[in-house]
């Protein structure tokens, strides 16, 4: 195992850190990205081309009290704050706030395909994983807002996606192109707004739980969908554009028995839903 942290453009308590990240491809299979931080904000955008590069961008810390960790082990890379017990009492006394988070904006490279695995805290996020060669994507985050966008569709094949998420807002876009065979939404106390723009290129599955939350989706009309809903305590309300059969609203790509075909599966507790048509 071998472990490694860039070095910063400033270090100390208070003065702010601003650490480079630069990770090429290892010469593994099973490749997986972990990034693993408290609040913060994470900006992801796609690379560009296919090279070595595979990891670069910058973590800034302006409290310069949680340094970012890199470790690296076979086809596995993690990026952490590391702090120190005493530097967190420093940030705790200090009474840093939500704007001396760090920021941790990273681009991912085309060239070979790998996991990834987002798990924040309260925080603000903006991933872009246009392009990106995803094979399984978990993300995972506490109060705040993310936005998760699939700008340009995934090359490779995406078994599962997982998103949790706790109080706040999660936007998720263009949700077809992430060529995912299964999707699973599991939250509380959040607003989700789902959009499955892009182009299907696969029969999928969605399956989303949710308490005291609302939930909104859209799904292009030319895209065959069906979705199934069951909400307690809560209401739906089903837009123009859906045909109600076989007790699920269908588009009507899907009445027209075009394929491949999406399904969605939505359990709301105490919340309310919202189905819309593009």
């Amino acid at each position: 195992m071998s472990t490694s942290s860039g070095s910063s453009s400033s270090e100390g308590a208070g003065t702010g850190t601003v650490t480079p990240i630069e990770v090429s491809y290892p010469d593994a299979g099973d490749l997986h990205v972990r990034i693993a931080e408290g609040a913060c904000r994470l900006k992801v955008a796609p690379g560009v081309g296919t090279g070595d590069a595979w990891i670069s961008g910058t973590h800034r810390d302006p409290s310069g009290l949680r340094p970012l960790h890199v470790s690296k082990q076979g086809g596995a890379v993690t990026l952490t704050e590391q702090p120190t017990t005493s530097g967190m009492w420093d940030w705790l006394r200090s009474g840093h706030g939500i704007l001396d988070v760090p920021t941790i904006e990273v681009a991912f490279g085309k060239g070979k395909p790998f996991r990834l695995t987002v798990e924040i805290g309260a925080s603000e996020n903006r991933l872009d994983l246009g392009g990106v060669p995803i094979s399984r994507l978990a993300l995972r985050h506490g109060a705040g807002k993310t936005v998760l966008d699939f700008s340009a569709p995934n090359p490779q094949p995406m078994t599962l996606m997982e998103i949790g998420a706790g109080a706040g807002s999660t936007e998720l876009r263009n949700l077809a192109n992430a060529h995912c065979a299964e999707l699973l939404i599991e939250g509380g106390m959040a607003s989700y707004t789902l959009d499955f723009g892009g182009t299907l290129q696969q029969d999928g599955h969605a399956r989303i739980t949710a308490a005291l939350s609302s939930v909104e989706i859209t799904v292009p009309a030319s895209t065959a969908a069906k979705i199934a809903t069951d909400t307690q305590l809560g209401h739906i309300e089903p837009g123009e554009g859906f045909t109600v059969r076989d007790g699920a609203f269908w588009t009507p790509a899907a009445v027209e028995g075009r394929k491949p075909v999406l399904t969605v599966s939505v359990n709301v507790t105490m919340g309310s839903l919202r189905l819309h048509t593009s």
